[in-house]
């Protein structure tokens, strides 16, 4: 019983020594793909590293120009307010009064011209 026993101790002593090299041998493999990978990795992440760099670079200045833009539109319509409001001043206190100023000379033209006919006429009238 006891060579019995031994030959089992044996054979499950072998067994577990081939499946301790299998594991050494998948071990070894994996190793060595996880140092193949780990090369390629590494410039791939340095890569990413600098393009999301740029990203939040690139992100800065556009919220900068933005910024900017906000501002010069700003400005531009506060400028547009100020012209709108000094034409219609001008159209108001100069243009209006001149106009009008204008049509009641233009309508004393007129009447003088109308009245300087008549005693024009008059006068050859009574002559």
């Amino acid at each position: 019983m006891k060579e019995s026993l031994l030959i089992i101790l044996t054979v499950s002593f072998c067994v577990l020594v081939v499946y301790v090299v299998q594991t050494l041998r998948e071990v070894t493999m994996t190793l060595k793909t996880y140092r193949n990978l780990e090369s390629r990795l590494i410039p791939i992440l340095d890569n990413a590293r600098r393009i999301t760099a740029n990203v939040d670079d690139i992100t800065q200045k556009v919220l900068i120009q933005t910024a900017r833009i906000e501002s010069a539109t700003d400005s531009a319509v506060g400028m547009i307010d100020d012209v709108k409001e000094t034409v219609d001043k001008y159209n108001r206190f100069i243009a209006q009064p001149f106009i009008r100023f204008s049509s009641i000379m233009s309508g004393v033209k007129s009447a003088v011209s109308i009245l300087f006919r008549r005693s024009k006429k008059e006068k050859k009238e009574e002559q």
